[in-house]
């Protein structure tokens, strides 16, 4: 999963993963997984708050809570994920995910979000993608926003930043960190992730990659909160 937030560079992060054999990483679904968060929440909450012997009487307003399964659903939300967000493929992918440029808006859930998404995809690699803010916030959609909103808007990116360094650093053993600035000035590391991830850095690969360009040219995309 690569984790991160808008002209941060991560479609050409997501096209460097593409170009490795076996791997389909996915473009953006308006984080689809944070519904799906608090449907798993919820599902906890009944059965902590209500359930217990009294659920087990069908004279219980939460009779049948104690069936509920939250293995069960973790399950069945793979399953359902596979088929919606991946989808048929030619061959089955020997690496898949995704990349999402919305986790400064839940960064109060941040760490208990990557949990759930981890009990999901236990074997998950995650990618926190970053760039220098005083670029970001000249890019794209977010130089058409006002003076106001784009300190807002940095001042939630800052604070997402610091969470997820925070978290990747704890983490080390399923996180990298990496800039845009990495990539397109072909950085040491650059090759470290490829090391994380287990792939050969194919140098002629990546330069072909690096060439083409990534992301849409219209800066009028609609916003990303």
């Amino acid at each position: 999963f690569i984790i991160t937030y808008g002209r941060s560079g991560s479609t050409l992060l997501s096209g460097l993963l593409n170009s490795l054999d076996g791997y389909t990483i996915r473009g953006e679904n308006y984080n689809l997984l944070i519904p799906l968060f608090n449907s798993y929440r919820r599902i906890n909450d009944a059965i902590t708050k209500h359930g217990g012997p009294q659920a087990d009487l069908t004279t219980d307003p939460w009779w049948g809570v104690n069936e509920i399964d939250p293995d069960l659903y973790i399950a069945d939300l793979r399953r359902m994920i596979d088929n919606v967000l991946i989808g048929k493929l030619s061959a089955p992918p020997r690496v898949y995910g995704f990349k999402e440029i919305r986790y400064p808006w839940v960064i109060d859930i941040l760490p208990e979000f990557i949990s759930f998404i981890r009990k999901i995809y236990p074997n998950t690699g995650l990618i926190f993608n970053y760039r220098d803010l005083d670029k970001v916030m000249q890019s794209g959609f977010w130089a058409l926003e006002t003076d106001e909103n784009r300190r807002n808007i940095r001042n939630q990116i800052s604070l997402f930043e610091e969470a997820s360094r925070q978290y990747a650093a704890e983490n080390r053993e399923y996180c990298f960190q990496i800039r845009y600035e990495d990539m397109v000035d072909r950085t040491g590391v650059l090759k470290l992730l490829f090391d994380f991830l287990g792939e050969y850095y194919d140098e002629a690969k990546v330069e072909q990659v690096l060439s083409v360009k990534h992301s849409y040219g219209n800066a009028k995309q609609e916003s990303v909160l």
